[in-house]
């Protein structure tokens, strides 16, 4: 067998680890961590093979070097907890590192498509397992396979925009009944979470998506979807209203005036990666 041969199968080997860590997000970062370390270790072995080092340079290279840096820097002169900010800092490396592999694992149109789909497919289990949670007991909070209900809402924020992107730019009819059925499934279950703070980024970001696309279905369409998530369920009605009730806002404006003291007195590296909460009470305000 010859080197090309070796390097293509080692390929489709790191895609297929690749593939297996998107699907188990959701299930803990146990799996998540053994399929990124056997990815990495059968990229170690496809560079040996090859015998040379290829890099697909981007324009987020020099942004991401600068952060990284600064992270490290965090880590380095962290004032309370070094290991949390350590922690921190690797977490924050993995999503660059994941970053770099999609760049230069993803070069044909074919394998964008086999990610969507898996992100789809472990999305759906997602949501099945959440309504399942909601059915069994519909007084409690849905954390779906997450450990939080306000981890299954970061997790939803994801992948909400993508569907409901692939909703608008997919032709074939059957796909689009799939995605709206999709759709409208994590928006009721990222409804039933209670995670006012989600809410509010899903339905800005989907207003500044229709505004940057000029498109008025989403204009339309998004507002309508609100109205009408308001007046069908109670329990989100009286959430959101308490967004605009002045503890809540009183709340909220208290931790941004602490925020910026701090970043007053740690302009450059911060507190460290990790350690906001064990700097925060220094300047919370009564």
């Amino acid at each position: 067998m010859n080197r090309e041969k070796v390097v293509k199968i080692l390929e489709n080997v790191i895609e297929v680890f690749f593939l297996l860590s998107i699907f188990f997000i959701p299930a803990g970062p146990v799996l998540k961590y053994i399929f990124q370390s056997a990815l990495l270790l059968v990229w170690l072995v496809k560079l040996i093979v090859k015998k040379g080092v290829e890099f697909t340079s981007t324009s987020l290279d020099y942004p991401i070097l600068l952060f990284s840096l600064i992270g490290l820097a965090s880590v380095v002169i962290s004032y309370t907890s070094f290991y949390q900010a350590g922690k921190g800092f690797s977490n924050l490396l993995e999503w660059f590192l994941a970053f770099y592999i999609a760049v230069h694992l993803l070069k044909r149109k074919e394998q964008v498509e086999r990610m969507i789909k898996v992100w789809l497919g472990s999305a759906v289990a997602v949501i099945c397992y959440g309504l399942f949670q909601l059915i069994k007991n519909p007084n409690s909070l849905i954390t779906s396979f997450f450990t939080l209900n306000s981890f299954l809402a970061q997790y939803l924020i994801l992948i909400i925009p993508v569907v409901f992107s692939l909703f608008f730019f997919r032709k074939t009819k059957k796909e689009k009944i799939f995605l709206g059925i999709v759709f409208l499934l994590s928006w009721f279950i990222l409804i039933s979470t209670m995670e006012r703070g989600a809410w509010l980024g899903i339905i800005s970001g989907l207003l500044v998506m229709g505004i940057i696309l000029r498109d008025k279905r989403i204009l339309i369409g998004v507002p309508l979807l609100l109205i009408l998530s308001l007046f069908i369920f109670p329990a989100f009605r009286a959430r959101a209203i308490s967004i605009f009730q002045p503890r809540y806002s009183l709340e909220r404006l208290y931790c941004w005036r602490s925020c910026l003291s701090m970043i007053k007195d740690h302009l450059l590296t911060g507190v460290g990666l990790g350690n906001f909460r064990y700097f925060y009470p220094k300047y919370m305000l009564s």
